[in-house]
């Protein structure tokens, strides 16, 4: 039994924040939900286009560039800064 988020649909794509590019090749990322714990030390939830998303701060993970698939939208800088935060914190 694996602890990994999967993706949604066929393809199981996950949306992630790109926390560290380290060259063309591979990033750290944080996989995005929709369904999370409230009050939860792993998730930070931030709301963003009118939705409550959440990043799971234990999932942060190296990836390779060539499974990103399209790019989404940008955080506004604050929203980031936060999550980043969150993330040295559970660190």
């Amino acid at each position: 039994m694996g602890v990994e988020m999967d993706g949604k649909d066929t393809l199981f794509v996950r949306p992630v924040v790109i926390i560290r590019k380290f060259n063309h090749y591979s990033f750290y990322g944080l996989p995005l939900t929709t369904q999370f714990q409230e009050n939860h030390s792993f998730y930070h939830i931030f709301e963003f286009n009118n939705r409550r998303q959440a990043a799971n701060l234990t999932q942060m993970r190296l990836i390779d560039s060539k499974r990103l698939q399209r790019r989404m939208v940008d955080l506004p800088e604050s929203t980031f800064a936060e999550i980043k935060k969150a993330l040295i914190g559970l660190l």
